[in-house]
């Protein structure tokens, strides 16, 4: 097996192998495996395996000690796959679910639509202009949070919103997805001591599902790697409500030994973005590798 380099820019860096690929991110002494596969019919022959080797030896190759992912219990198998190969793995989050019909009919929800907040505006993405989502991702980007305007096309432009303070200041971004699945991909706020900005964002969320025309979906999910996102929903719930723990995400690293050789580079119009298409295939992936990146940058 031979393993070549098909894309590279900046830190992200692509390997393929006949139909195998895996791409892993560069930061500083740690690397990110953003996402690896192989093809389902090929798989348990030592091409995962072998795979993976390659990304460790690129990654200390760049001055990585170690290489890390995470991913959930929807990635089936991938748990034993990673312990056979030497990591180690711990708890580090939780895909979450609201059952949407709870979600509409909770006091606590039916309370906060009551509320009015003088000074703030809140717009649903539909509605923003081009330079408006520059706007939004360059605040994205000021938290660590990596967003280029193009990309936030992937968020459903009637169920993601943002709120502004009195002086058209982006506070608030509640971003959702809602493909098979309706998915919170994002929800922050860039004012820790006025939450009401937060509290905004989800009022018109609530609102754009008792609207919606086509059939709602039967639950909501939402990925936490903190408490804090659970504090928020658990605002809008009824106390006793108990959210709904769909499955584990794990973090798993292992050690690299030193001195790597770089592997061959090979001619190619292969983009190092790929990743983000192929990680679709596993549900909820993207949000939890890109959460990945964000907790990195933040430290």
């Amino acid at each position: 097996m031979t393993h070549l380099v098909s894309a590279e820019e900046n830190d992200v860096i692509r390997i393929e192998e006949n139909g195998a690929g895996a791409t892993i991110r560069i930061l500083g002494e740690q690397a990110v495996l953003l996402f690896m596969q192989v093809p389902e019919e090929e798989r348990r022959q030592g091409r995962g395996r072998a795979l993976l080797a390659a990304a460790e030896t690129e990654s200390s190759a760049h001055g990585a000690k170690k290489l890390c992912m995470e991913y959930s219990d929807y990635a089936e198998g991938f748990s034993a796959f990673l312990e056979a190969c030497g990591y180690q793995s711990r708890d580090t989050g939780s895909i979450l679910s609201i059952r949407t019909s709870d979600l509409l009919e909770s006091e606590g929800v039916q309370k906060s639509l009551r509320m009015r907040f003088r000074d703030i505006k809140t717009s649903v993405l539909d509605d923003l202009l081009m330079f408006e989502w520059e706007d939004i991702s360059d605040l994205l980007n000021k938290c660590r949070f990596e967003m280029r305007p193009e990309n936030m096309s992937r968020f459903s432009p009637a169920l993601s919103f943002v709120s502004y303070d009195g002086d058209y200041r982006a506070r608030a971004v509640l971003l959702s997805t809602f493909k098979k699945e309706l998915f919170v991909e994002l929800l922050l706020g860039f004012s820790n001591k006025n939450p009401e900005f937060i509290l905004c964002v989800c009022q018109e969320f609530v609102r754009a599902l008792t609207e919606q025309k086509e059939e709602l979906p039967d639950r909501i999910f939402l990925y936490s790697s903190s408490e804090y996102v659970i504090t928020l929903v658990r605002r809008l719930l009824d106390r006793e409500y108990d959210l709904h723990r769909e499955k584990t995400v794990w973090h798993a690293e292992k050690e690299l030994a030193e001195g790597a050789v770089p592997l061959q580079r090979a001619q190619s119009e292969a983009s190092a973005g790929l990743w983000k298409t192929e990680s679709e295939q596993v549900f909820a992936q993207q949000n939890i590798t890109e959460k990945t990146i964000w907790q990195s940058l933040r430290r």
